[in-house]
This record gives C-alpha cells, sequence and structure tokens, in this order.
C-alpha cells in the first residue's frame, strides 16, 4: 500500500488534510464549491471531499471526527476500530459538552455492524 503523503498533488480535501491537518478549517469551503460545481455527472459530495461513504456518514455524525479518520488511514487500522478508541476516550472524560459527539460515533458504530452482519 503506498503512502498517501506522498501523493504528487493534492486533489481532494482529504488529501491537503492527510498532508497539513492545519487544513481542517477548509473543508466548508470544500463543501461549498462542490455545491457551486454540482451537477448531475459530477461526483457525490463524500468523494469530491476524498472520503468514503462510510468516513463521510461519520462526519456527519460528528463534525470533529477528521483527527480519528486520518489516524485510521495513516494507521492502517479499521475506522470502526479507531472510532471505538475515540468513543471509549470520550467515556472516560465524561465531559457533559461530549454527549452530542458520543451519541453520534455510537450510531455510527451501531450502522456499521449491523451493515457488517450477515443478512
Amino acid at each position: 500500500m503506498s503512502d498517501p503523503r506522498m501523493a504528487a498533488e493534492p486533489t481532494t480535501f482529504f488529501d491537503l488534510y492527510l498532508l497539513d491537518p492545519a487544513q481542517e478549517e477548509s473543508i466548508d469551503g470544500w463543501v461549498e464549491r462542490w455545491h457551486d460545481l454540482a451537477d448531475e455527472d459530477g461526483p457525490p459530495l463524500h468523494a469530491f471531499l476524498g472520503l468514503t461513504a462510510a468516513e463521510y456518514a461519520l462526519w456527519v455524525y460528528d463534525p470533529g471526527v477528521l483527527p480519528t479518520i486520518r489516524i485510521a488511514r495513516l494507521s492502517g487500522q479499521s475506522l470502526a476500530e479507531v472510532v471505538s478508541i475515540r468513543l471509549a476516550e470520550l467515556d472516560q472524560e465524561r465531559s457533559t459538552q461530549d454527549d452530542t459527539r458520543r451519541n453520534g460515533l455510537r450510531v455510527w458504530l451501531a450502522q456499521q455492524a449491523q451493515e457488517a452482519a450477515p443478512a
């Protein structure tokens, strides 16, 4: 597997974010650009941003999850595994400010488990 940080030219938001996490705030501009350019033949928003459908769904539940997605991609761990670790950390911190984030992560993990379960 090639190192995603070695891409010649960043072509999506997440390509850029992998190279420079300080770019996290620019995602809103990328979303605006997609809306400005969007047409029937264009890529879906998640692809335009450089996210998988699962990563995008996770980001919708928790816009602060980009560092977690980055860790999963760079470490080679599954996204569900990294999200589970992050959820355990948030549970230990017990901050009520993180209730919405924890709930979103739980919902996303439950959906992933349901999709992975045999029919």
